[in-house]
């Protein structure tokens, strides 16, 4: 992870699905084909040389199809934490200057969930409690 971040408000990784989701997608498709040649490579053995040159030269293109959409993802500040389950964050800076993470799933229609920058993803909690803790961390401060 780099030391820098670009930070998202909630809106803004939202509108950034549009961009992302379909990249998100593919890299989906394209990790479970990976998955599925990497498999393969565990019978190697049984194949012929041919079939194994074959078998290492898609492995390697699937493998960098993958490492070019991430890329394109990464390129939007976003950071991608599962390939297989489609799981995207977004940075965000909360209004205590502590870093969460804006949390997107495929399959759910927008960005509805969070957690902090420790936790994992099944630690997420429903987007509607980081808005109320930034609405009374802004009403401590008025």
């Amino acid at each position: 992870m780099s030391s820098e971040f670009r930070f998202f408000t909630l809106e803004k990784a939202r509108q950034a699905l549009v961009y992302i989701r379909p990249i998100l997608l593919e890299i989906q498709i394209v990790f479970r084909t990976f998955l599925e040649l990497e498999a393969k490579v565990q019978i190697r053995d049984k194949l012929n040389e041919q079939e194994r040159d074959d078998l290492v030269t898609r492995l390697t293109d699937v493998r960098n199809q993958v490492d070019r959409l991430s890329r394109e993802i990464i390129k939007t500040g976003a950071e991608v934490k599962d390939f297989e389950s489609g799981i995207v964050n977004f940075f965000y800076k909360r209004q205590n200057g502590e870093i969460a993470l804006l949390s997107y799933k495929l399959g759910e229609d927008t960005v509805s969930h969070w957690h902090t920058i420790d936790e994992a993803y099944d630690n997420r909690r429903p987007i509607a409690e980081l808005i109320e803790l930034e609405r009374a961390a802004l009403a401590g401060h008025e």
